[in-house]
C-alpha cells in the first residue's frame, strides 16, 4: 500500500469514529458547534465533582464566599443570670454588609492581671452563623453566637477583665477585643489568702527580736508582695510583723511614719498596710505587716524604722532594724 494510500485510509477511520459522536454524525456545522459547546461544559462539571474541596488544617471543609470577612464587628460578651457568658459577633464583608467566616475561631478571656482564665479554640463554618438579635435595641443583624459556660472559666483576680477573639481563615486573621466582660472572681478574703501564700513562699525569714519601750517587736519575715486593685496588681515590699506589750500597762506603737532607709533614701509606709498597734493591752501580742512602695529591685542592707511608742513616763523610744536582703 502507499503512503497517499494510507494517509487516506486513516483519515476515512477517523471521520468514521467522529460520525459516531451525538451531534457530529449529520455532519451539518450547526449541529456540530451546539455539541462541542454542550460537551465542554460537560467536562467541567465532571471536573468540578471530581475535585475535593478546600479542606481546613482542622479536616473542616470551606465553602465559597461571594463576600469575603473584612473585619469583626460588635463584639459583645455579655453576662447571663446563670453567670454562664454569651459571645456574639457580627462579620463585615468587602463588598459591604455582613457576610459570615470559615476558619479557626479562639476566644480568650483574662482578669487584670493579664492572666488567663479562659482560651479555646474551634472551628467554624457558614451553618454558625444565622440571624441575632441585639440585647439593647432588639435590632436584628447576622452573625455567630455561643455560649460559654461559667464553670470552664477560671476565677480571676477582679470582677472584670478582657475578652479577645481570633479568626483565621487560612487566608488571613480577623480580631477584636473587648475590654469590659464580667468574669467569675475570688472574693477579697480568697485574695488574700492566696497572695499571702505566695509572699510567704518567696520571702526571707528574718525572726529578728527587739525591746522598744514596753514592747518586745519580731520582725517575721520581708519580701517582696503583690498587691492587687481593681486597675492591676503591683509589688510591694513587705514585712511582717509580731509586737507583745511586755508591761502590764495599755500601751501605744505608733506606726503611722514607718518607713525603710537605704542609700539616703527612705520609702514611707503605705496605706494598705495591716498593722495596728494602738491600746495594746498588757501581755498581748499583736500582728500585722507594714507595706512600703519601693523600686522592685530594692536589696542589700537597710534600716527598718516601724515607729514610736512612749512609757507611761513620756520617755519617746523608737523602734528599727538593720538587716540585710537579697533578692532571690
Amino acid at each position: 500500500m502507499t503512503l497517499s494510500a494510507l494517509a487516506k485510509s486513516k483519515s476515512k477511520s477517523k471521520s468514521s469514529f467522529i460520525r459516531k459522536i451525538p451531534g457530529f454524525r449529520s455532519g451539518k456545522p450547526w449541529k456540530m458547534v451546539l455539541a462541542s459547546i454542550g460537551y465542554f461544559f460537560l467536562i467541567i462539571i465532571i471536573i468540578a465533582l471530581l475535585v475535593p474541596s478546600k479542606q481546613s488544617s482542622t479536616g473542616g471543609t470551606t465553602t465559597y464566599n461571594s463576600n469575603p470577612p473584612s473585619l469583626i464587628n460588635e463584639f459583645v460578651v455579655l453576662e447571663k443570670p446563670s453567670g454562664d457568658l454569651q459571645v456574639q459577633f457580627s462579620i463585615a464583608g468587602v463588598q459591604g454588609g455582613y457576610t459570615y467566616a470559615e476558619g479557626d475561631l479562639t476566644i480568650t478571656i483574662t482578669d487584670n492581671t493579664g492572666r488567663d482564665l479562659y482560651k479555646h479554640t474551634k472551628r467554624i463554618t457558614k451553618s454558625d452563623f444565622g440571624t441575632l438579635t441585639r440585647t439593647l435595641t432588639g435590632a436584628e443583624s447576622y452573625g455567630y453566637l455561643d455560649i460559654i459556660s461559667v464553670y470552664s472559666i477560671d476565677k480571676g483576680y477582679s470582677n472584670y477583665g478582657s475578652a479577645k477573639l481570633k479568626i483565621d481563615t487560612g487566608e488571613g486573621v480577623l480580631t477584636a477585643e473587648n475590654d469590659f466582660v464580667s468574669i467569675p472572681h475570688y472574693s477579697d478574703e480568697e485574695i488574700e489568702e492566696r497572695l499571702a501564700a505566695r509572699f510567704r513562699a518567696s520571702a526571707k525569714e528574718i525572726s529578728m527580736t527587739r525591746s522598744c519601750g514596753d514592747f518586745q517587736i519580731t520582725l517575721e519575715r520581708a519580701g517582696f508582695y503583690t498587691v492587687q486593685s481593681y486597675s492591676g496588681s503591683e509589688q510591694m515590699f513587705r514585712i511582717d510583723l509580731a509586737a507583745k506589750n511586755a508591761d502590764a500597762q495599755t500601751a501605744d506603737l505608733y506606726t503611722y511614719d514607718a518607713a525603710i532607709i537605704q542609700k539616703g533614701k527612705q520609702y514611707k509606709r503605705d496605706y494598705g498596710s495591716e498593722f495596728d498597734a494602738s491600746d495594746v493591752h498588757g501581755g498581748v501580742t499583736v500582728n500585722g505587716y507594714l507595706l512600703f512602695d519601693t523600686p522592685e529591685t530594692l536589696q542589700g542592707d537597710m534600716k527598718i524604722f516601724i515607729g514610736k511608742t512612749y512609757t507611761e513616763d513620756y520617755d519617746e523610744y523608737e523602734c528599727y532594724f538593720n538587716i540585710e536582703y537579697y533578692l532571690g
